[in-house]
């Protein structure tokens, strides 16, 4: 199965709750990484900029300053806002089972990928962990590793 996500704009939820993911609308205003999180019913999600770069997408979060390009950290996700460190690359694989528009974020560099840890209305960080799957063809994953990319950026 095929489906490449198209570089534009978008609104990233989570399956397992249907939240958004982004950045918390109440942040300091220094230029230190800001924290990813699975945000609760009430928050308005984030627009995410996807763009493709060599064998993977790099995802930008729009915040409530300057916007920052997703980068993991200690096995968290932030919105990094300088050059450094250097913006992750991710890729962006159909779930397969869960309809059109989901996908799994997983590193280019190894087996982690986005999860989603807590209760389904949870203010949590997102985390980098090892990604489950069944061997099944299409394989299914959990619904706290898949995520939703709504394109908000057409005509």
């Amino acid at each position: 199965m095929s489906f490449t996500l198209k570089p534009g704009k978008y609104i990233i939820t989570s399956v397992l709750s249907n939240n958004g993911i982004g950045r918390y609308s109440r942040e300091d205003m220094s230029l230190l990484p800001k924290n990813i999180y699975h945000l609760t019913s009430d928050q308005k999600p984030a627009v995410w900029d996807v763009n493709m770069s060599g064998d993977g997408y790099i995802l930008t979060a729009n915040g409530p300053g300057r916007s920052g390009h997703a980068a993991c950290i200690d096995d968290k996700l932030f919105a990094v806002l300088l050059d450094f460190p250097a913006p992750d690359r991710w890729r962006i694989i159909p779930s397969g089972s869960d309809g059109p528009g989901c996908y799994v974020i997983a590193q280019t560099t190894g087996r982690s990928g986005w999860v989603v840890e807590g209760n389904a209305d949870d203010l949590t960080q997102i985390v980098l962990k090892p990604l489950l799957m069944t061997p099944s063809e299409p394989p299914h994953y959990p619904p706290f590793q898949v995520f939703k990319f709504t394109r908000v950026d057409r005509a």
